[in-house]
């Protein structure tokens, strides 16, 4: 049995496998496709910027009987959780 005992040459060792090439294509295009992507809305600010606010106005009637009906409501409402013993079938943990 006559065994190759030569060093590999790099470009032998770097060989990548189908799957984990067209990884690395797809990869190299989203990065292309960002590159080219304009930036988002808003991102004219600079850099921790604050946005301008402005003031809310007045509660609408609907609002307004909502945040009642929570007040009054807030001492009957209970919270409830619940726990349930799982056993891993392959595993038995």
């Amino acid at each position: 049995m006559d065994m190759d005992t030569r060093t590999p040459l790099p470009s032998e060792s770097l060989r990548l496998g189908p799957g984990i090439a067209s990884r690395l294509r797809f990869l190299a295009l989203l990065l292309g496709i960002a590159a080219l992507t304009p930036p988002a809305l808003g991102s004219e600010r600079g850099v921790g910027e604050a946005r301008p606010i402005s003031p809310r106005g007045e509660l609408g009637a609907d609002e307004k009987a909502t945040i009642a009906l929570f007040e009054r409501a807030r001492d009957t409402v209970a919270f409830i959780s619940t726990s349930e013993r799982v056993r891993d079938f392959w595993t038995r943990n």
